[in-house]
């Protein structure tokens, strides 16, 4: 085991201390890919040729989320939501 001689210690703070967040923030690629899943489930048929999203703010563990989307075009656009924000997270998915 590498290290298992020096002491325990923390690099840096951790998010809830450095930022004054109220908890453990979610994983923002683990949003990402709820929004595949989502785009998934309604068009099973259709294969995903590209998935382009944006982080714009933290999700906080334990809270109740929406993944919501809307068809656009050749694809769908996409959303993470909260009862304190509309956009936690945004994602558009191209099909092929």
């Amino acid at each position: 085991m590498v290290g298992a001689r020096s002491p325990n210690r923390r690099a840096s703070a951790s998010p809830q201390e450095e930022e004054g967040y109220p908890g453990p923030v979610v994983h923002g690629p683990l949003l990402a890919l709820l929004m595949l899943e989502l785009a998934r489930r309604h068009a099973p048929a259709r294969r995903v040729a590209a998935l382009s999203y944006r982080l714009r703010r933290p999700l906080f563990a334990g809270e109740r989320l929406l993944a919501c989307g809307t068809p656009s075009g050749n694809g769908a656009e996409m959303r993470i939501a909260t009862h304190r924000e509309a956009r936690h997270a945004t994602a558009e998915v191209t099909f092929a």
